[in-house]
Protein backbone atom coordinates (compact mmCIF):
# COMPACT_ATOMS: atom_id res chain seq x y z
CA UNK A 1 0.00 0.00 0.00
CA UNK A 2 1.51 3.19 -0.92
CA UNK A 3 2.23 5.34 2.29
CA UNK A 4 -0.21 8.05 3.93
CA UNK A 5 -0.48 11.33 2.25
CA UNK A 6 -2.29 14.30 3.76
CA UNK A 7 -3.60 17.23 1.60
CA UNK A 8 -5.49 20.84 2.25
CA UNK A 9 -9.76 20.79 1.66
CA UNK A 10 -10.38 24.03 2.81
CA UNK A 11 -8.05 26.78 4.70
CA UNK A 12 -10.04 30.31 5.44
CA UNK A 13 -10.67 32.39 8.52
CA UNK A 14 -13.16 35.45 9.63
CA UNK A 15 -12.63 37.97 12.73
CA UNK A 16 -16.00 39.47 12.55
CA UNK A 17 -17.08 39.04 16.25
CA UNK A 18 -19.97 36.41 15.62
CA UNK A 19 -21.91 33.54 17.33
CA UNK A 20 -21.90 32.12 13.85
CA UNK A 21 -19.37 31.66 11.10
CA UNK A 22 -19.88 30.15 7.43
CA UNK A 23 -17.36 29.35 4.95
CA UNK A 24 -18.38 28.51 1.77
CA UNK A 25 -17.15 26.07 -0.95
CA UNK A 26 -16.17 23.28 1.37
CA UNK A 27 -15.69 19.68 -0.75
CA UNK A 28 -14.20 17.14 1.39
CA UNK A 29 -12.55 14.02 -0.28
CA UNK A 30 -14.37 11.30 -0.46
CA UNK A 31 -14.72 7.77 1.09
CA UNK A 32 -11.13 9.28 2.80
CA UNK A 33 -11.21 10.21 7.15
CA UNK A 34 -11.38 14.06 6.69
CA UNK A 35 -10.29 16.09 9.96
CA UNK A 36 -11.80 19.65 10.62
CA UNK A 37 -9.37 21.69 12.97
CA UNK A 38 -11.40 25.09 14.65
CA UNK A 39 -9.59 27.80 15.92
CA UNK A 40 -11.53 30.29 17.75
CA UNK A 41 -11.41 33.08 20.27
CA UNK A 42 -13.06 34.89 22.75
CA UNK A 43 -10.99 37.68 24.02
CA UNK A 44 -12.00 38.95 27.75
CA UNK A 45 -14.05 35.96 28.36
CA UNK A 46 -13.08 32.41 29.51
CA UNK A 47 -13.29 28.77 28.34
CA UNK A 48 -14.51 29.25 24.29
CA UNK A 49 -17.26 26.73 24.08
CA UNK A 50 -16.21 23.84 21.82
CA UNK A 51 -18.33 24.83 18.16
CA UNK A 52 -21.08 22.65 16.43
CA UNK A 53 -20.16 22.01 12.94
CA UNK A 54 -22.65 21.21 9.95
CA UNK A 55 -22.31 20.47 6.34
CA UNK A 56 -25.24 19.37 4.21
CA UNK A 57 -22.90 16.37 2.92
CA UNK A 58 -21.80 15.20 6.47
CA UNK A 59 -24.01 13.53 8.94
CA UNK A 60 -21.46 13.82 12.01
CA UNK A 61 -18.66 15.18 12.91
CA UNK A 62 -16.60 13.46 15.89
CA UNK A 63 -14.61 15.32 18.28
CA UNK A 64 -10.97 13.96 18.06
CA UNK A 65 -9.41 16.37 20.61
CA UNK A 66 -9.71 19.59 21.75
CA UNK A 67 -7.87 22.53 23.88
CA UNK A 68 -8.24 25.75 25.64
CA UNK A 69 -5.02 28.36 25.73
CA UNK A 70 -3.33 28.72 29.24
CA UNK A 71 -5.01 32.07 29.58
CA UNK A 72 -8.56 31.06 28.80
CA UNK A 73 -9.44 33.00 25.57
CA UNK A 74 -8.79 30.70 22.70
CA UNK A 75 -9.98 27.05 21.62
CA UNK A 76 -8.53 24.81 19.57
CA UNK A 77 -10.65 21.71 18.40
CA UNK A 78 -9.94 18.93 15.89
CA UNK A 79 -13.06 16.61 14.28
CA UNK A 80 -13.20 13.64 12.08
CA UNK A 81 -15.68 12.34 9.73
CA UNK A 82 -15.86 10.23 6.04
CA UNK A 83 -19.09 10.57 3.72
CA UNK A 84 -18.88 8.61 0.41
CA UNK A 85 -19.67 11.54 -1.74
CA UNK A 86 -20.03 14.83 0.78
CA UNK A 87 -19.94 17.41 -2.16
CA UNK A 88 -19.34 20.92 -1.96
CA UNK A 89 -21.42 23.49 0.42
CA UNK A 90 -20.94 25.43 3.42
CA UNK A 91 -18.99 24.78 6.51
CA UNK A 92 -21.17 26.48 9.34
CA UNK A 93 -18.96 26.54 12.84
CA UNK A 94 -21.68 27.56 15.52
CA UNK A 95 -20.97 28.47 19.21
CA UNK A 96 -24.38 28.84 19.92
CA UNK A 97 -24.62 31.89 22.66
CA UNK A 98 -20.59 32.62 22.52
CA UNK A 99 -19.53 35.66 20.21
CA UNK A 100 -15.93 34.80 18.60
CA UNK A 101 -14.03 37.77 17.89
CA UNK A 102 -12.13 35.50 14.68
CA UNK A 103 -12.92 31.71 14.27
CA UNK A 104 -10.45 29.98 11.63
CA UNK A 105 -10.88 26.75 10.07
CA UNK A 106 -8.25 24.12 8.37
CA UNK A 107 -9.78 21.07 6.57
CA UNK A 108 -7.67 18.19 5.48
CA UNK A 109 -7.85 14.45 4.15
CA UNK A 110 -6.25 11.52 4.71
CA UNK A 111 -5.76 9.35 1.90
CA UNK A 112 -3.97 5.69 2.10
CA UNK A 113 -5.39 4.35 5.13
CA UNK A 114 -6.37 1.21 4.81
CA UNK A 115 -9.58 -0.27 7.38
CA UNK A 116 -10.39 3.30 7.58
CA UNK A 117 -13.67 2.50 9.97
CA UNK A 118 -17.13 3.94 10.84
CA UNK A 119 -16.79 7.77 9.71
CA UNK A 120 -13.04 7.38 9.71
CA UNK A 121 -12.36 6.42 13.16
CA UNK A 122 -9.60 4.18 12.49
CA UNK A 123 -7.03 6.70 11.29
CA UNK A 124 -6.47 7.64 14.37
CA UNK A 125 -8.00 5.11 16.27
CA UNK A 126 -9.95 7.17 18.72
CA UNK A 127 -6.78 9.59 19.31
CA UNK A 128 -5.17 6.70 20.52
CA UNK A 129 -1.44 8.26 20.38
CA UNK A 130 -1.75 11.80 20.42
CA UNK A 131 -0.91 14.81 22.64
CA UNK A 132 -1.87 18.04 23.25
CA UNK A 133 -0.27 21.39 24.44
CA UNK A 134 -1.33 24.85 26.05
CA UNK A 135 2.01 26.39 26.78
CA UNK A 136 1.08 30.41 26.95
CA UNK A 137 2.38 33.13 25.66
CA UNK A 138 5.29 31.50 23.97
CA UNK A 139 7.33 30.74 20.85
CA UNK A 140 6.85 27.29 20.39
CA UNK A 141 4.54 24.22 20.80
CA UNK A 142 6.02 20.87 21.80
CA UNK A 143 4.23 17.76 22.42
CA UNK A 144 5.18 14.23 23.42
CA UNK A 145 3.76 11.10 22.00
CA UNK A 146 4.51 7.23 21.92
CA UNK A 147 6.19 5.15 20.03
CA UNK A 148 4.79 4.34 16.66
CA UNK A 149 3.26 1.03 16.32
CA UNK A 150 4.16 1.13 13.03
CA UNK A 151 7.03 4.00 12.46
CA UNK A 152 7.56 3.74 8.96
CA UNK A 153 3.93 3.25 7.24
CA UNK A 154 1.89 5.70 9.47
CA UNK A 155 2.15 9.65 9.50
CA UNK A 156 2.04 12.50 12.17
CA UNK A 157 -0.37 15.09 12.36
CA UNK A 158 0.10 18.67 14.26
CA UNK A 159 -2.52 21.23 14.19
CA UNK A 160 -1.44 25.21 15.90
CA UNK A 161 -4.12 27.78 16.75
CA UNK A 162 -2.24 30.88 17.94
CA UNK A 163 -4.53 34.36 19.96
CA UNK A 164 -3.23 36.55 17.13
CA UNK A 165 -1.49 36.47 13.41
CA UNK A 166 2.08 35.48 13.43
CA UNK A 167 4.41 33.50 11.04
CA UNK A 168 4.85 29.38 11.74
CA UNK A 169 7.69 27.64 10.59
CA UNK A 170 7.48 23.42 10.98
CA UNK A 171 10.08 21.34 11.49
CA UNK A 172 12.57 20.03 8.72
CA UNK A 173 10.94 17.18 6.33
CA UNK A 174 7.30 18.06 7.41
CA UNK A 175 4.55 18.75 4.75
CA UNK A 176 3.16 22.23 5.86
CA UNK A 177 -0.37 22.23 5.02
CA UNK A 178 -0.89 26.05 4.97
CA UNK A 179 -1.69 28.66 7.32
CA UNK A 180 -5.44 30.06 7.44
CA UNK A 181 -5.76 34.27 7.76
CA UNK A 182 -3.00 35.74 9.41
CA UNK A 183 -1.52 32.66 10.33
CA UNK A 184 -4.12 31.92 13.13
CA UNK A 185 -4.43 28.32 12.63
CA UNK A 186 -1.42 26.50 11.07
CA UNK A 187 -1.34 22.40 10.00
CA UNK A 188 1.99 20.35 9.37
CA UNK A 189 2.38 16.10 8.57
CA UNK A 190 5.15 14.16 8.62
CA UNK A 191 5.04 10.36 6.97
CA UNK A 192 6.28 8.46 9.56
CA UNK A 193 7.18 8.85 12.88
CA UNK A 194 7.83 12.31 15.08
CA UNK A 195 7.08 11.30 18.73
CA UNK A 196 8.09 14.89 19.69
CA UNK A 197 6.38 17.40 17.04
CA UNK A 198 6.81 21.03 17.59
CA UNK A 199 6.43 24.03 16.05
CA UNK A 200 7.86 27.57 16.33
CA UNK A 201 5.91 31.32 15.76
CA UNK A 202 7.73 34.39 15.16
CA UNK A 203 6.63 36.28 18.76
CA UNK A 204 5.31 35.26 21.69
CA UNK A 205 1.32 34.48 21.69
CA UNK A 206 -1.41 32.31 23.18
CA UNK A 207 -0.79 29.34 21.62
CA UNK A 208 -2.65 25.65 21.26
CA UNK A 209 -1.90 22.70 19.41
CA UNK A 210 -2.68 18.90 18.88
CA UNK A 211 -0.78 16.11 17.49
CA UNK A 212 -1.55 12.78 16.50
CA UNK A 213 -0.87 9.55 14.88
CA UNK A 214 -2.15 8.55 11.89
CA UNK A 215 -2.39 5.08 11.10
CA UNK A 216 -2.30 3.19 7.53
CA UNK A 217 -3.64 0.28 9.28
CA UNK A 218 -4.67 -0.64 12.61
CA UNK A 219 -2.31 -0.96 14.98
CA UNK A 220 -1.75 -4.24 16.88
CA UNK A 221 -2.42 -3.24 20.51
CA UNK A 222 -4.76 -0.73 20.27
CA UNK A 223 -5.67 -0.80 23.84
CA UNK A 224 -1.87 0.06 25.36
CA UNK A 225 -1.12 3.47 24.61
CA UNK A 226 -4.27 5.60 25.45
CA UNK A 227 -2.96 8.67 27.04
CA UNK A 228 -5.91 10.89 28.40
CA UNK A 229 -9.68 11.21 27.56
CA UNK A 230 -10.33 14.35 24.96
CA UNK A 231 -13.74 14.99 25.48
Amino acid sequence: MSAISIALDLDDWAANNLTEYEFTGYDPSDNVPCYVAVTSAREGASSPVIPTLTHSGVTTFDQVATVVAADGNSRLTVFRFLEASPGSATLTVNFGSDTQTHCAVMCVAVTNVAVPGANGINADNSFFNGDTDAPGSSTTVSMALDNFDDAVNNATLLFVGSSDGRTFTDEAGWTDLSGVGQDIGFGAYLSGEDTTPTATITAAVQLTAIAFEVFEDLPSEPFLKVRFDPA
